[in-house]
């Protein structure tokens, strides 16, 4: 609320990032608190700031004069873990009414009961009435059965999404509509015994591997308060997701639908692809939008996740308003899907069959790491219909099938011929809509 800029470091720094040459962009820091187990998640209110570490969130409380913090109070615990490397907590996404959210890793190692306890758990902290609990906060498990839940985003509608990364039992990168009561598809070790077969809620869009390898923070493009309420300041995207790719160095977008009572939705890339070679993000870990409506993205390349030399930067991103011709989202419809652009497209190539690429298919959840597609099937386009402003296409396809992926590829559609970005878009029909 004071402007503050904070970020955390997996080797257990809280930075608070200062511009001292007034420039606008924060281009040094200050270490206000160390040896913080893995500070996964910050969330910083007047003079405290509230650092998720594997074992606890503890409050920070900052001298009114600056520097390092003097004070640390634990104020949530509760939830297993061990000395392992990947037993983090993540989050920390905060409600109006002051309730936090946060996230727990699965358990694939033998261990203890109360070290696996709640792992693979989507938590609700809630603040405590004093005289009830010892600490500031009770936990409230939400749902269960993720892998490796990095990102953790909530929606202006009080819907909270989860990332996860494929693995054994995910066959696809992942975002969960997280709902209370539900199960997901991961199975913790301790949890795998013969009978245990609950129902398990699918993802709310699957990121398909390897067009995605480690798909982790997530934060919604969102005009921030105080900025122009009747302009969108993220354009055609404002509300969509940003997704961190961290092992392809790039970002993806998601955009959501809703069909019943929950959500379905498409991915696409926002960042353009580079070489290993060309300068880019480092390897995205993290992502929000600040007050100002600029995108600020964590990046690391850490020797225990994939090899690295233990360095990190942060990257900020700031609209222009000028995006190139292509996909700005995509939708299911009962008939097929609707596809909207960022400018119009030309007549003549927007209602030729042969420019739109659709196949479907699906994968199938089983121990073993990701999986193949399977039933796949190439889609033919019956009908073209486009909208008077030329900013949108509806095709008609044949049977659409529930449960599968559909990939589309749409080929250049502008009066220059320049291929379109994003051409590609990844949806997922969890339900026909009707």
């Amino acid at each position: 609320s004071d402007g503050s800029f904070y970020a955390g470091s997996l080797r257990g720094r809280v930075l608070e990032l200062e511009d001292l040459d007034e420039d606008g962009l924060p281009e040094t820091y200050q270490v206000v608190s160390d040896e913080i187990p893995t500070p996964f998640g910050l969330f910083a209110q007047g003079g405290e700031v509230d650092a998720l570490a594997k074992f606890a969130l503890i409050r920070l409380s900052k001298p009114a004069h600056g520097g390092q913090i003097r004070d640390a109070t634990v104020v949530a615990d509760g939830w297993g873990y061990t000395d392992d490397y990947h037993d983090w907590a993540v989050g920390l996404e905060r409600d109006p009414a002051g309730n936090y959210y946060m996230a727990l890793p699965c358990q694939q190692d033998d261990r203890s009961q109360a070290a696996a306890y709640l792992r693979g758990t989507v938590l609700k902290l809630v603040p405590s009435a004093a005289s009830e609990e010892p600490r500031a906060y009770h936990i409230e498990p939400l749902a269960a059965g993720m892998r490796f839940p990095i990102g953790i985003a909530l929606s202006d509608q009080g819907d909270l999404f989860t990332s996860d990364n494929q693995g054994n039992y995910n066959p696809f990168n992942e975002l969960n509509h997280v709902r209370e009561g539900k199960r997901y598809g991961f199975i913790n070790k301790l949890e795998n015994k013969d009978g245990f077969s609950p129902p398990f809620e699918s993802p709310a869009i699957n990121l398909p591997h390897p067009w995605t390898r480690s798909v982790n923070g997530l934060c919604f493009l969102r005009t921030p308060p105080g900025m122009s309420a009747t302009t969108p300041h993220f354009g055609p995207y404002e509300g969509h997701l940003i997704g961190c790719e961290m092992n392809g160095r790039s970002l993806v977008r998601m955009s959501l639908q809703k069909v019943g009572d929950t959500y379905q939705g498409a991915a696409y890339m926002f960042s353009r692809p580079v070489t290993a070679e060309e300068a880019n993000f480092e390897g995205p870990i993290a992502c929000e939008v600040s007050p100002q409506g600029d995108l600020y993205v964590g990046s690391l390349k850490d020797s225990g996740w994939g090899g690295g030399q233990n360095t990190g930067s942060i990257v900020r991103l700031r609209p222009t308003g000028d995006l190139p011709l292509g996909i700005a989202e995509v939708r299911g419809t009962a008939t097929g899907f609707e596809i909207d652009f960022t400018a119009p497209v030309e007549v003549d190539r927007a209602t030729q069959a042969n420019n739109y690429e659709i196949r479907s298919y699906r994968r199938i959840s089983t121990p073993a790491y990701g999986g193949d597609d399977q039933d796949e099937r190439s889609e033919r386009v019956l009908n073209i219909r486009l909208s008077n402003d030329r900013r949108r296409v509806e095709l008609q396809l044949g049977e659409l099938r529930a449960g599968f992926v559909y990939e589309l590829n749409v080929a250049a559609l502008g009066a220059d011929g320049a291929a379109l970005f994003p051409s590609q878009a990844h949806y997922s029909m969890r339900a026909i809509p009707q």
